[in-house]
């Protein structure tokens, strides 16, 4: 996966919000996920082509992907 690209914020309404179109890609979803996976599991994350790869302490990994379905 590429680098983390910096994205400007912006503050908007409830009905401003209502306006605005965005889209996102697995790549967001993706460390989305890693950030909230490290609040309740301890073990190592890495970041490949398409996927994320956890390994936990005791032995177990599993890699995960996410891909837009359209």
């Amino acid at each position: 996966m590429e680098r983390i690209k910096k994205f400007k914020h912006f503050l908007a309404t409830d009905t401003e919000l209502d306006n605005v179109t965005w889209s996102c890609e697995s790549n967001d979803i993706l460390r989305d996920i890693k950030f909230l996976m490290r609040e309740y599991y301890t073990g190592f994350y890495s970041e490949i082509d398409n996927g994320l790869i956890i390994r936990f302490n005791n032995g177990q990994k599993f890699k995960l992907t996410v891909s837009e379905i359209k």
